[in-house]
């Protein structure tokens, strides 16, 4: 019965009752973890007031992973990275958490370089590997600004 519900969608058990090959197997229907966590939600985040006018003034970060399958280098950890003002995206492979920091010093390095701008602002969630001692010291010696959101929050 788990099956044909998670088959038909995760379609709801008042739904089931009218299909007639359900009917007779819903006495063994349990809960479905998937079908309770989709149903939850929240309000909406209120309107950012934070308008860029141009590249590399609000850079937003966030490292996830690891992910289940690692790639031939044995990178499963991703450093995403996009700029506020023209949507551009860079995402960074990594082997582990510890390689953010020197990751994020080589897009800094890149931006000055290849656009000859500074970064003014970073935001990321307030997980530990935003928050650690050399990226702090690395983005006070910069000049940036770093600005944290709620963990596991967009």
């Amino acid at each position: 019965m788990d099956i044909l519900h998670a088959r038909l969608g995760h379609t709801s058990y008042s739904k089931m009752q009218h299909i007639p090959v359900c009917k007779d197997l819903l006495s063994t229907f349990t809960s479905c973890e998937t079908s309770i966590m989709a149903k939850m939600h929240r309000l909406p985040f209120n309107n950012s007031n934070i308008s860029t006018t141009q590249s590399f003034q609000l850079l937003h970060m966030d490292l996830w992973g690891p992910y289940r399958v690692a790639n031939v280098s044995g990178a499963c950890y991703f450093l995403t990275i996009v700029d506020d003002f023209t949507r551009s995206t860079w995402t960074q492979l990594l082997q582990d958490k510890t390689q953010a920091v020197n990751a994020i010093t080589q897009i800094f390095a890149m931006v000055e370089t290849q656009f000859q701008t500074k970064i003014l602002l970073v935001r990321t969630d307030n997980d530990t590997e935003f928050i650690n001692g050399p990226l702090l010291d690395f983005l006070a010696e910069k000049g940036t600004l770093l600005h944290r959101t709620i963990v596991k929050t967009p």
